[in-house]
């Protein structure tokens, strides 16, 4: 970063403290100038924060295996690092904990809470797709538990599932065992 950015940057920081700060006309009058000088200099409110906000201890919690892999993916996008220092809480073996500025943190929950009920989504529209492609079908009441009859699903649930079920690998089992029917 050049001398000049960062004399860009202390005087928008300055800026940004009257916005907060301000009231009024005062302060809308603020806010419009630093939006304009912000999209002038290709900035946004973290290139300002985030050098010189202070970082909290922050955790977030995930329900099993594969959410830890997907939270993480959040974090580090959100964050935009390659590593970090990141360590699970050991009170509760389902929670990670960083150290981010609160506007971080603001950012990776809302990242997670969508991210994780799309992720959700997904692996229950997989998991459709699997049992029908293994043509896995049990009696009624495990049916019941899993919404795969087309009444149940939306045109867009029923595209994706099949979609996936072209995707997918059929699983194909012999059987060890003779069924007793042929034996007899």
């Amino acid at each position: 970063m050049s001398a000049n950015d960062e004399i860009i940057k202390t005087k928008l920081r300055k800026l940004l403290e009257l916005v907060r700060q301000g009231v009024g006309g005062e302060k809308d009058n603020a806010q419009s100038v630093l939006d304009k000088l912000l999209k002038k200099h290709g900035l946004t409110l973290d290139d300002l924060d985030s050098e010189h906000a202070e970082t909290i201890p922050c955790e977030f919690r995930f329900g099993n295996a594969l959410e830890r892999k997907l939270l993480l993916q959040v974090i580090f996008t959100v964050l935009n690092k390659k590593s970090m220092s990141v360590r699970d809480n050991h009170k509760n073996s389902k929670t990670l904990c960083i150290k981010a500025t609160r506007a971080q943190k603001l950012e990776i929950d809302l990242a997670w809470s969508l991210f994780r009920e799309a992720f959700t989504k997904e692996q229950d529209r997989l998991f459709i797709a699997f049992i029908h492609k293994n043509h896995l079908f049990g009696p009624d009441e495990v049916e019941n538990e899993v919404p795969h009859e087309p009444s149940n699903l939306s045109k867009e649930d029923i595209a994706a599932i099949a979609a996936m079920i072209g995707a997918i690998q059929e699983t194909h089992v012999h059987k060890a065992l003779p069924l007793m029917a042929a034996q007899n």
